[in-house]
């Protein structure tokens, strides 16, 4: 009979998140707030679940309740309980809090992880579902694959010829990247929204990286795979170039499959924004 009416309260309460997310909006508000009351505010679209104290941002003499359903957040402040002297200053304690939260990187999947907190100590527990990258593979125009493991890094050579690979260097990975003889290198030309063009030199490889579940960790079973092309510019370019935010000096896009290095370069010069 306890779990009958524990679902059924569960329930409940998940349509009545997900009809007022949908329906209900906020009064005159910022975009996305809900006002109950002075000090009581919620925020739609979060996509997470979390109940957990900590310091209010604009003032941090007080502590506040903050409860994360799957359609919003919800703050409550609470007068009543005063943050000790110095533990809301990030110098002396950085964690002053108490609750736990799970954590997603993409709200439309399930949650890889849950995190404890009390006051200084945290604790992450990890999903049996949740991914975790087993290896990288680099490559460039000398035709040389280096790889580079994740975990039982000590049989990293016999495991590297698996891959047809050599085991990435822990003492010389950067000279492998700036070696001339690694990376192609051919002009690059950036268009900006007012017609002008930026123009510098791109030097690019493949890097190649395989997640697995963990708790598939040490089969190749529904594994992820991802291709990358990784740019290096010789100078900065897009919209914010020249400014105190910068411009863009290095990036990576996906390849797509059967593409070469050489083609995906053309095809993301002219697609990537910044």
């Amino acid at each position: 009979m306890f779990w009958i009416w524990f679902f059924t309260v569960i329930g409940v309460l998940t349509l009545i998140d997900w009809l007022t997310y949908k329906y209900v909006k906020g009064v005159e508000c910022r975009s996305g707030e809900i006002r109950v009351t002075e000090g009581f505010n919620i925020y739609r679209g979060h996509h997470n679940l979390a109940f957990h104290f900590e310091p209010e941002y604009d003032d941090e003499r007080y502590m506040q309740l903050i409860i994360d359903t799957m359609w919003h957040s919800m703050f409550i402040h609470l007068p009543w309980w005063k943050v000790p002297e110095g533990a809301n200053n990030q110098w002396e304690n950085k964690s002053y809090r108490f609750g736990f939260y799970f954590y997603n990187t993409d709200a439309k999947k399930l949650f890889e992880s849950i995190v404890v907190f009390w006051k200084n100590w945290d604790k992450t527990f990890y999903m049996p579902w949740s991914y975790e990258c087993h290896h990288t593979i680099i490559e460039g125009k000398d035709g040389r694959r280096y790889i580079e493991f994740y975990k039982d890094y000590k049989k990293r050579r016999d495991r590297a010829a698996k891959y047809n690979c050599r085991p990435l260097p822990v003492t010389d990975i950067f000279d492998i990247y700036d070696k001339p003889t690694f990376y192609w290198e051919e002009p690059y030309e950036y268009t900006l929204n007012d017609g002008k063009v930026q123009r510098c030199i791109g030097m690019y490889h493949i890097e190649e990286r395989e997640w697995r579940p963990r708790a598939t960790y040490w089969l190749p079973i529904f594994k992820i795979t991802r291709k990358d092309l990784e740019i290096k510019l010789t100078d900065e370019i897009g919209e914010k170039s020249g400014t105190w935010k910068g411009g863009c000096t290095g990036f990576g896009r996906a390849i797509l499959p059967g593409e070469d290095p050489h083609t995906a370069y053309q095809r993301i010069m002219k697609e990537a924004k910044f």
